[in-house]
C-alpha cells in the first residue's frame, strides 16, 4: 500500500508561500504535505494505488435466475453481450430479489416457474417478520461501458429455479432467442466468447446438483 509519505515530492511537499510571495521555509516539513495539491488528487484518480478506484463505481442491484427442465438448463441470448446468459435483469424500487428473478424469467422467456429451495432456516409469516427465498449465490459482477453509460458493477442475486408443469417457452422481443443445453453442452462453449467464463461454471455445477434440487 502507498502511503502518503511515500508519493513523489513534487506531488506532496508543495511549498507555501506567504502574501509577499516568498517561500515561508517555517511551514515546509519534510514527507508531510503543506497544502492540498491538484496535481496530487489527479494522480490518484488516474492509478496511484493507495485509494481502491473501484470503490467510486456505480453499483446497481439485479436478479438472475437459471431454470432446469428435467437434465437441461434453459440459457437466453443476450443481445448486448452476444453470449448466452440465464434470465436476468435490474430490481425496480420496492422490488424483492427472487420477486425480479421470477418476473425477469417471465418477460424473457415467457415461463412460469418455482424457486429452489436454498435455506438454512425458515421463518414463517409473524406479526413482525418472514423468510423470503434465499439466493442460490451471489455475485458481484464488472460491467463495462457501453455507449453512453460508463463502466459500472452489478449486485446479482441469483437463483435456481425448475419450469412448471404445462409451461411453455415463448418468442420474446427483448432476447435473440432460448436454448435448453444440457451440460456436454454447456462445456462445449467457448469460455469468455459464447458464455462467460462464470455463468458456465455455475450452469455445469447446477447441472451436477439437478437431482437434489427441489422447489420451494
Amino acid at each position: 500500500m502507498m502511503l502518503f509519505s511515500n508519493l513523489p515530492g513534487t506531488l506532496w511537499n508543495i511549498p507555501v508561500r506567504t502574501r509577499s510571495g516568498s517561500e515561508d521555509s517555517s511551514l515546509k516539513d519534510k514527507g508531510h504535505a503543506t497544502r492540498q495539491s491538484p496535481a496530487l488528487f489527479k494522480a490518484l484518480f488516474l492509478g496511484l494505488n493507495f485509494f481502491e478506484r473501484k470503490n467510486f463505481m456505480e453499483r446497481q442491484f439485479t436478479a438472475t435466475c437459471y431454470v432446469l427442465h428435467e437434465d437441461k438448463l434453459l440459457l437466453i441470448f443476450h443481445k448486448k453481450h452476444k453470449k448466452w446468459l440465464p434470465p436476468g435483469g435490474h430490481i425496480e424500487p420496492n422490488e424483492i430479489p427472487h420477486e425480479a428473478a421470477l418476473r425477469e424469467v417471465k418477460e424473457e422467456t415467457g415461463l412460469d416457474v418455482e424457486l429452489i429451495a436454498q435455506e438454512n432456516v425458515w421463518i414463517e409469516e409473524r406479526f413482525n417478520s418472514k423468510s423470503i427465498p434465499r439466493p442460490y449465490l451471489c455475485l458481484l459482477e464488472e460491467i463495462p461501458a457501453h455507449k453512453d453509460t460508463p463502466p459500472h458493477q452489478h449486485i446479482d442475486f441469483i437463483y435456481v429455479s425448475r419450469m412448471k408443469e404445462g409451461s411453455k417457452l415463448q418468442e420474446v422481443d427483448e432476447v435473440d432467442g432460448a436454448l435448453w443445453f444440457s451440460q456436454e453442452e454447456i462445456k462445449m462453449l467457448q469460455a469468455d466468447v459464447d458464455i462467460f467464463l462464470d455463468t458456465q461454471e455455475v450452469a455445469c455445477h447446477i447441472l451436477d446438483k439437478v437431482g437434489l434440487l427441489q422447489p420451494l
